[in-house]
């Protein structure tokens, strides 16, 4: 199995963390506790998941704004962040 390095991802040299977070756009985790904010490193979770947009998926944003409204509102059960 072989992987590929995503040059567009946010992350610093040095970073100490794993990210498993699959999908097509780079994105920024972090962790708030109270009102701090940090990146998470090592077993620390992820609390909120930053992604910018991009001009190939022109659309997208939006799109996912629909697709979580519409779960929202079907009342199917899910658990808020802490």
């Amino acid at each position: 199995m072989s992987s590929k390095v995503d040059r567009t991802g946010w992350s610093r040299p040095g970073d100490v963390s794993y990210f498993s977070l699959a999908g097509a756009q780079p994105k920024l985790t972090l962790h708030r506790q109270g009102e701090r904010w940090g990146i998470p490193a090592g077993r620390t979770p992820t609390t909120h998941i930053l992604k910018p947009p991009l001009r190939e998926l022109a659309g997208f944003a939006e799109n996912e704004h629909f697709c979580l409204a519409s779960r929202m509102r079907s009342g199917y059960p899910w658990r808020d962040p802490p």
